[in-house]
């Protein structure tokens, strides 16, 4: 015969994992967020031509956040893709030959971004993974 015990307690342990799991997602996504606002600060200050060149706050919160989203998997993105969401971003695909700027400068950019990225994140190490 199943008592309230054995029939109650697997799915309290279940429910109490789903919240645990969905705590974690959300400190993770907060630390996220804080961690790429101080970077975008940082960016700004030691490269203002990409600020001006749209590698902004809004490009972190839209093109890029799936790409960024790798962090919450403990995954770091590559400046690869960070700067082909900048470049999808800027211009159609039959302007990206005639661009100012090549997709060479813009992963220079993004590695720095990333790394400054990485430092930012370094407090919240045992969150992240």
């Amino acid at each position: 015969m199943r008592t309230f015990t054995t029939t109650r307690v697997p799915d309290m342990f279940v429910w109490l994992l789903r919240q645990e799991s969905w705590l974690h997602r959300q400190l993770q996504q907060g630390a996220l967020r804080k961690a790429q606002r101080r970077a975008m600060q940082r960016f700004m200050r030691m490269y203002p031509r990409w600020a001006d060149s749209l590698f902004d706050d809004f490009f972190l919160s839209h093109a890029a956040a799936p790409v960024l989203a790798g962090y919450l998997a403990a995954q770091r993105p590559s400046a690869t893709a960070l700067a082909a969401a900048w470049a999808a971003q800027c211009a159609p695909d039959a302007q990206v030959a005639a661009r100012p700027v090549s997709l060479g400068d813009a992963a220079k950019a993004a590695a720095s971004f990333l790394e400054l990225l990485d430092a930012e994140l370094a407090p919240y190490k045992a969150i992240m993974s």
